[in-house]
């Protein structure tokens, strides 16, 4: 399936609707192009650009921001999640839990053809120490990646791809408990 891009026409309307409701709700918006998204196109595996963006998060939020707190839109919360974010992460890159099929011969297989060496962990959850990203990560190493590797699951597999056991606080399995 080839991915649809906007025209630069239906981008510009997108960004003022966008910058409308944003002004109404009175929220500051800061608008960055990190990538140029042509260069993605045929490599999604079918997935949209937006997918990856957490991918970039140490890049697209500001400076000002250390850490961030990232959970997927089919992520449910039954409790306050400050207590998740304040964990302490700072000699990592990130924290996250364990995939529930880390054991599974899925997964086992994927970690063998991606030479991922560690535990595999979920993308779904993560506690993310942006201002570590900015000083290991480059947008440039992303963007191969991301061409690069045609991935089932992607961003869990390129995070997984960019962790080595160092950069990983695994978290208890609560935080993102999986059925």
């Amino acid at each position: 399936m080839e991915e649809e891009f906007l025209t630069v026409r239906q981008l510009n309307s997108k960004i003022d609707m966008i910058l409308e409701k944003m002004k109404y709700l009175e929220i500051k918006v800061n608008i960055k192009e990190v990538v140029d998204v042509k260069k993605y196109q045929g490599k999604l595996n079918g997935w949209s650009l937006e997918v990856y963006l957490k991918l970039f998060a140490f890049k697209l939020i500001p400076e000002s921001v250390k850490k961030i707190l990232y959970l997927d839109v089919d992520i449910l919360s039954t409790k306050d999640v400050s207590s998740v974010f304040d964990l302490d992460i700072e000699n990592y890159l990130l924290g996250a839990t364990y995939d529930i099929d880390m054991l599974g011969s899925n997964v086992y297989e994927r970690k063998k053809i991606l030479g991922i060496s560690h535990d595999y962990f979920n993308a779904g959850v993560l506690l993310m120490n942006l201002k570590e990203q900015r000083k290991k990560w480059r947008v440039s190493d992303i963007d191969k990646l991301v061409c690069a590797v045609c991935c089932n699951y992607p961003t869990q597999d390129h995070l997984n791809i960019l962790c080595d056991e160092n950069d990983i606080k695994f978290l208890p399995f609560r935080i993102n408990f999986q059925t």
